[in-house]
């Protein structure tokens, strides 16, 4: 949640209505993609003080556009639901684990250490979400 409440985006108020917002998909499991995005908008309106924040080398800086939150957010809805579902195979979340575990057997930093359990749970969101598109019957290029 502190990617959403990070209060250099926006305004209390807006954050409040996406944080409203994002616990109501939470508790319903339905995940609104343009609610989310109108939500979010609100928090990018200051460009210019996204500027400081745009360092592409810091994997945890937050989203740079509401788009870019929205498939985040929805990544961590989608592992939540995939995770409580019982949906994935130990094979699969063996393969998650090694893709996020770039140590090459070095001692983890205290950094990577803290941020482990995060980015394996938004691996694990993005992991989901491709998985259900590949098996989509509406993709356009078929089943």
């Amino acid at each position: 949640m502190s990617d959403v409440d990070d209060p250099r985006l926006g305004t209390r108020p807006s954050r409040r209505e996406l944080l409203d917002a994002l616990a109501e998909s939470l508790y319903t499991g339905y995940f609104d993609r343009d609610l989310i995005v109108a939500k979010a908008r609100p928090l990018f309106e200051t460009a210019d003080a996204l500027l400081p924040l745009a360092n592409s080398e810091d994997p945890d800086q937050p989203p740079r556009t509401p788009e870019a939150l929205a498939f985040h957010l929805e990544s961590i809805v989608a592992a939540g639901q995939a995770i409580r579902a019982g949906e994935l195979e130990p094979w699969e979340l063996e393969a998650i684990r090694e893709l996020e575990n770039d140590s090459d057997g070095a001692t983890p930093t205290p950094e990577q250490f803290a941020s482990a359990a995060t980015n394996l749970f938004r691996c694990i969101g993005v992991w989901v979400i491709t998985r259900r598109f590949k098996q989509s019957p509406n993709r356009p290029d078929g089943p």
